[in-house]
């Protein structure tokens, strides 16, 4: 599970949870949940990790599978990867992930050694908003006792009850940060 990126405090504080302290430790579940929830949606993690990756040597263009890149630490070229090659031989869309090195690159299967970090170094506001909805839906969702059940028959008819982890409405929300695996 990812690192929670909420505290009860802040649920309190900024988006108004009434969390009483015998709630606490529930609460701080519930976070740790909504944010792995959330990052499993989102196919990235939402803090900053290390990631390490090796490329065939078929092109001097590469995509890096994690973004947004914090920061390249080393790009090494050659066989027994124990020289980096220097920042001027390489650049980098921190967005995209796309590496491009400027020398040609030798032939070979893992030939090129990329250490990088990536992810966002302040999650934005509207990833911390989506969690905080998730902690939402799921502290209803306990308190009602509504685990499981798809539908209740009211007087006035059948209601549907989104089942989604995150909600449908959180996924509306967390769209645009969305990774898109297709190369």
């Amino acid at each position: 599970m990812g690192t929670p990126i909420l505290t009860t405090t802040e649920l309190r504080d900024l988006y108004g949870f009434k969390i009483d302290p015998p709630q606490e430790d529930k609460f701080q579940n519930l976070i740790a949940v909504a944010t792995s929830a959330c990052s499993v949606y989102l196919q990235r993690d939402l803090g900053v990790s290390t990631f390490t990756e090796f490329f065939d040597g078929s092109s001097q263009a590469m995509v890096l599978s994690h973004q947004p890149v914090a920061e390249v630490t080393g790009v090494y070229i050659d066989s027994a990867r124990l020289y980096a090659t220097p920042t001027t031989d390489y650049r980098i869309d921190l967005d995209t992930g796309v590496l491009v090195l400027y020398e040609r690159v030798p032939e070979g299967r893992d030939v090129v050694k990329v250490v990088y970090d990536a992810g966002f170094e302040s999650v934005p506001e509207s990833i911390l908003y989506a969690v905080a909805m998730t902690v939402q839906h799921l502290a209803t969702m306990q308190q009602a006792d509504l685990a499981g059940v798809m539908s209740r028959t009211t007087d006035s008819g059948t209601v549907s009850i989104d089942q989604s982890i995150p909600p449908l409405a959180v996924q509306k929300l967390l769209g645009e940060y969305r990774r898109n695996l297709a190369r």
